[in-house]
């Protein structure tokens, strides 16, 4: 696990608009990847000493002085193994014990590490409830193309669910970097906003920015999300006025020749299917503008 440029910019952007990170806990131990030159422009683009950044990058791997940059006056870094030196050692997968005697934290940052545990539930609560009133939890995490890595891809929705007044937090920033060529980033719409799901089909990875404030030091996950389109139809209901009985009618005309359609052109159906749900698509993709923003990722 490590912090790359795209995360290091954002860690630096974070700091920038006002993230505490006095006391971090970070999930993993975390390495430090950018060479000397990136980190002496990263630094320079945040408005910081460029100096400093020539220190985090002839340290590296070591993250600390990254950390101390961000001002992190105390540091600790959490794993399920003593196998790298971590300062707490506890399995995610696993309730907190009651006396732990950490925290509670300015700041709890997830680089790459809750998609490999397994029991994602609780590691998610614990994290949450590691963060102080007015503190924020960060989270870089795997959303798309990357099968295989770990246990776990995640959808937007997921944290738009839970990172609410429910569970004593705001979400305040969510964004999806394309690792493509350009090194992309995309401000990400609720779907509970947008009405519809927020469906993604690219041809590079995309890693997941969170960043949300605790708002109350209320318990977390104490009932569970839901997916809000579905929410959305258990809420409205079917009704029964004249523009719904007009629709039910349009769909079930359309159904009806679907169905012929399938029935005498299986093959042309599937392939417009697919072709349908492809990158093709410009509702699949980045393209589709009012579900992914794109955004300057430089100041």
């Amino acid at each position: 696990m490590g912090l790359d440029t795209e995360v290091v910019r954002m860690l630096l952007k974070c700091r920038r608009e006002g993230v505490d990170f006095r006391s971090t806990l970070t999930l993993g131990q975390q390495s430090y990847f950018p060479g000397i030159r990136e980190s002496r422009r990263l630094f320079r683009e945040s408005g910081l000493d460029a100096a400093t950044g020539e220190k985090c990058g002839r340290m590296r791997p070591d993250s600390g002085p990254l950390w101390e940059a961000l001002g992190a006056k105390q540091l600790t870094a959490m794993d399920a193994s003593d196998y790298e030196k971590a300062d707490w050692i506890h399995d995610l997968n696993h309730a907190l014990p009651e006396n732990h005697g950490h925290g509670p934290f300015s700041c709890v940052c997830d680089v790459g590490t809750m998609e490999h545990v397994f029991n994602f539930p609780m590691a998610l609560r614990s994290a949450l409830g590691l963060v102080e009133a007015g503190g924020h939890f960060l989270s870089f995490t795997t959303m798309n193309n990357y099968c295989g890595h770990g246990f776990y891809q995640f959808s937007p929705e997921l944290f738009f669910r839970v990172l609410d007044q429910s569970n004593g937090y705001q979400l305040e920033s969510m964004i999806a970097m394309e690792y493509g060529p350009r090194f992309a980033w995309y401000e990400v719409t609720d779907p509970g906003l947008l009405g519809r799901r927020t469906n993604l089909v690219n041809g590079y990875r995309v890693l997941l920015f969170i960043r949300a404030r605790r708002l109350a030091d209320t318990p977390v996950l104490l009932s569970m999300p839901q997916q809000s389109d579905y929410t959305s139809v258990w809420d409205t209901g079917s009704g029964s006025g004249a523009a719904e009985k007009a629709g039910a009618l349009r769909g079930a005309e359309s159904g009806r020749v679907a169905a012929w359609a399938l029935e005498t052109f299986p093959g042309l159906c599937r392939m417009a299917e697919s072709i349908f749900y492809s990158f093709l698509n410009p509702r699949y993709n980045f393209r589709d503008k009012s579900a992914f923003r794109r955004i300057r990722k430089k100041q």
